[in-house]
């Protein structure tokens, strides 16, 4: 018979405490983990800025967090393309300005070099946000009781 051994990180023991101490209340869960994400997706933006291509400045401005909207519960670091070319809070031609053409994010340089950059950076960020989380469930409760 042969054991295998799960190599557990930090972030998945704090990720089951906040589980166990919601009593798996899904909301709480998800709440927990998008705030985590949206921390180490914050780190990425922070690197992301300064490497960005400066042409009118707006590409620096545009570079933010959005909620996934495939992998939930998360955040992914992104350009905003903003709502139309006079929106100044986006850059409309994010795609010409890093490739030339096309609307793929296969080449989208700068933003991958931040995010291998900060590797370490946004790890620690979202387990420091997992463990705020766990301490303020601390407080509460393992499980709610019902009444009687």
């Amino acid at each position: 018979m042969a054991l295998f051994r799960m190599k557990v990180d930090t972030a998945q023991v704090l990720a089951m405490e906040i589980a166990l101490r919601s009593g798996f209340n899904p909301k709480v869960i998800n709440r927990a983990m998008n705030d985590a994400s949206k921390a180490a997706a914050e780190e990425v933006v922070k690197a992301a800025r300064p490497k960005a291509p400066v042409v009118s400045g707006r590409m620096k401005g545009a570079i933010g967090v959005k909620p996934a909207r495939y992998n939930k519960p998360g955040y992914i670091a992104r350009i905003n393309p903003g709502s139309n070319r006079a929106d100044v809070k986006g850059a409309y031609y994010r795609y010409m300005a890093l490739r030339g053409t096309g609307r793929s994010a296969r080449n989208n340089r700068f933003m991958d070099e931040a995010a291998a950059s900060t590797i370490a950076q946004a790890e620690e960020a979202y387990t420091e946000r997992l463990r705020r989380s766990v301490n303020k469930a601390a407080g509460k409760p393992l499980m709610k009781r019902g009444r009687g």
